[in-house]
């Protein structure tokens, strides 16, 4: 095999392996599979499938119909901000620490 050869081989490989649709969730600690997760520790106030996250950012601020955006545009100043991100639509905490718990997992 030629070195050309073996470049377009890896770059097709890489290719077919960067074009994988599939979301999969990180294994599940072994400690915590099959329910031994303890639910008790978790405050209620945390018990979400919700959470938020902080973030730093020097971009410019972009008013985008009544919600704040940011653009590449880089500005004067820095900000501090934060945000909720869901994991999953429509998903609630019951279904989420049920997941989390499982050796099996779905896929997305």
């Amino acid at each position: 095999m030629t070195f050309l050869q073996r470049i377009l081989l890896f770059a097709l490989l890489a290719a077919l392996a960067g074009c994988s649709s599939a979301r999969v969730l990180a294994p599940t600690p072994n400690n915590f599979a099959n329910g031994a997760y303890p639910p008790g520790n978790i405050p209620l106030a945390y018990q979400t499938a919700q959470a938020p996250i902080f973030y730093v950012t020097d971009r410019g601020p972009q008013n985008n119909q009544g919600s704040l955006t940011y653009s590449a545009e880089r500005s004067n100043s820095t900000v501090f901000g934060a945000s909720k991100v869901a994991f999953g639509k429509n998903q609630s905490w019951q279904s989420l620490s049920a997941a989390s718990g499982s050796i099996k997992r779905p896929e997305k």
